[in-house]
């Protein structure tokens, strides 16, 4: 079967190849069972309905080898988002069993660009400014990460960072699934804490705030772990937009931030950047 559709790499429209075999969604790795009918994993399958250079093969070929429990070569930020869009953006069986099955794998959900689900309530004013710029867009493998029952209503996509975001029978929310990193190279100008936190760039862009767990908890104020995460979260973000807290240990972050995030605040405060690193610096602790 040849589906003569967008990829999404680079605004090409290469078709790509779907190999009708015995899947069994269950299961992206080989399934001894059904030696004959599998052959390779599906990931390696998959890579090879693409040319060796595309970034969706670079990234199918290095999810087998982690599959394989082998240490593959890194694949740079920027084309292991690249090659996961395309994947992301099929709505072909196949892509959706390997998005099913590595998010349920332990060692290979963080190699997604993202995976942690997060309800957003629509009735807090920041939830409002960020639905605002959602997309309808159609049901693909990216909805496994939220949906793999398929009771979404609605589903849309995020044009900031390419996340998933789907209604269910909730009109007054939404989830979607956070990023690991953010896309973007503006600096970090606030940061609202509330009950979710918010981070707004100097280009103006709002954003909910990286994910940090590998388990792939939500954001939650008042859990036992909150003001270690906001703390991480203020200390790299303020060095580097881009950076990803889920690999950095709490124990590296300055003792003052900690302060900082021990506090409560009233819903929805921001603080600016220069609050944020006076804060850092040891300055007093207040909004």
């Amino acid at each position: 079967m040849w589906h003569d559709a967008h990829d999404g790499w680079e605004g090409s429209s290469k078709p790509y190849k779907v190999i009708e075999r015995c899947l069994c969604p269950q299961y992206i790795r080989p399934n001894p069972a059904h030696r004959d009918a599998h052959g390779p994993s599906l990931p390696l399958r998959m890579a090879a309905e693409y040319d060796e250079n595309h970034p969706a093969h670079r990234v199918l070929t290095r999810l087998d080898q982690m599959i394989r429990g082998r240490q593959p070569a890194d694949v740079d930020a920027a084309t292991s988002l690249a090659g996961w869009l395309a994947i992301l953006g099929r709505g072909d069986q196949s892509a959706s069993s390997c998005v099913s099955g590595t998010l349920r794998e332990e060692t290979l959900r963080d190699f997604l660009p993202f995976h942690t689900q997060q309800q957003v309530d629509l009735t807090q004013p920041h939830a409002a400014e960020w639905a605002r710029r959602l997309r309808s867009a159609a049901r693909t493998a990216a909805v496994e990460l939220l949906d793999k029952h398929e009771s979404a209503t609605e589903v849309y996509v995020d044009p900031e960072t390419h996340a998933p975001v789907i209604r269910t029978n909730d009109a007054d929310a939404l989830w979607t699934t956070i990023p690991r990193r953010l896309p973007t190279t503006s600096p970090l100008a606030e940061l609202v804490v509330g009950s979710l936190v918010w981070v707004r760039t100097e280009s103006g862009t709002l954003h909910l705030a990286p994910d940090q767990e590998h388990q792939g908890y939500p954001w939650r104020r008042g859990s036992t772990d909150w003001p270690t995460r906001l703390a991480t979260l203020v200390h790299l973000l303020l060095d580097d937009i881009t950076a990803v807290p889920s690999q950095t240990r709490g124990s590296e972050v300055p003792q003052s931030l900690r302060l900082f995030a021990e506090q409560t605040w009233p819903p929805s405060w921001a603080f600016t950047r220069g609050q944020l690193e006076a804060i850092r610096d040891g300055g007093p602790v207040t909004p």
